[in-house]
């Protein structure tokens, strides 16, 4: 249960996990979640990301994951939808998630790929950004603030969707979403190179070559912080410039707690 900011959920969920007996093999994992949810005043949390309303909102989805000498692997597939949002019909989407890094290569690649879909009277909120998600789990979601420069409407990142960090503010939105990003790790110290590309579109008839949007930079994964710089973007907000040092964040509280020990 929770209320903040012009929002309130009330929610049950459930999750199992699989593993096996050594410790390279798979892990595997599958959840469920039922919720009533309401957004009552959107202008406290952003009318350009949410749509006021409520609804019964349901999702389930299963991952595996698994760690070898040679890469890591993890494939995620979800599902979600309303009867109804408000006075709106029903939605249903479903999404796909799936990343791959090779440590034993130069640089350490990491690839992660994004396809979603979403079907019907969608909500902002539930439809896809080019700029990562909007919710955060735990505590840590309920702290964030709704608006300014460490929501997660401007400058905090949540890797979900298509995750280009250049676009957290960009008011993109739509029912397609697809992201392909490559991240390659500078060595000796923790910073990152990025580039990502994607589309966001509301129609598959809009889908094209041209609307491709991307972006690249510099990050910094130290600890419990990382940080992403998009030095360029290739489609910038009007009266904004491609060649800009923007900048995004995340908290890790695992490794808060690595660091104090």
């Amino acid at each position: 249960m929770g209320s903040a900011c012009g929002r309130e959920r009330v929610s049950l969920s459930a999750s199992r996990s699989f593993h096996g007996f050594y410790p390279s093999d798979p892990w595997r994992s599958v959840w469920a979640y039922a919720g009533f949810e309401s957004v009552s005043d959107a202008s406290v949390v952003g009318e350009d990301e949410f749509d006021e309303g409520y609804g019964v909102v349901l999702r389930a989805g299963a991952s595996t994951y698994s760690r070898g000498m040679s890469s890591t692997r993890m494939a995620s597939l979800g599902a979600g939808g309303s009867p109804g949002w408000g006075d709106g019909d029903g939605w249903f989407s479903i999404s796909f998630t799936g990343t791959l890094r090779l440590p034993c290569v130069p640089l350490e690649p990491r690839t992660r790929l994004f396809a979603g879909r979403a079907w019907g009277d969608v909500p902002t909120q539930y439809g896809y950004r080019p700029g990562g998600g909007l919710d955060v789990d735990g505590t840590l979601g309920w702290l964030l603030p709704p608006d300014g420069w460490a929501s997660t409407r401007e400058r905090y990142f949540v890797e979900d969707g298509p995750s280009l960090p250049g676009y957290g503010d960009s008011g993109r939105h739509g029912r397609i979403g697809i992201g392909l990003g490559e991240t390659l790790q500078i060595p000796a110290v923790p910073l990152f190179l990025f580039a990502d590309a994607g589309l966001v579109e509301d129609s598959a008839e809009d889908l094209s070559f041209s609307a491709v949007f991307s972006d690249a930079g510099i990050g910094l994964d130290w600890a419990f912080l990382k940080a992403w710089f998009p030095a360029w973007v290739s489609d910038p907000r009007p009266g904004d410039d491609c060649w800009k040092m923007r900048w995004r964040f995340a908290f890790s509280l695992w490794g808060l707690v690595s660091l104090l020990r």
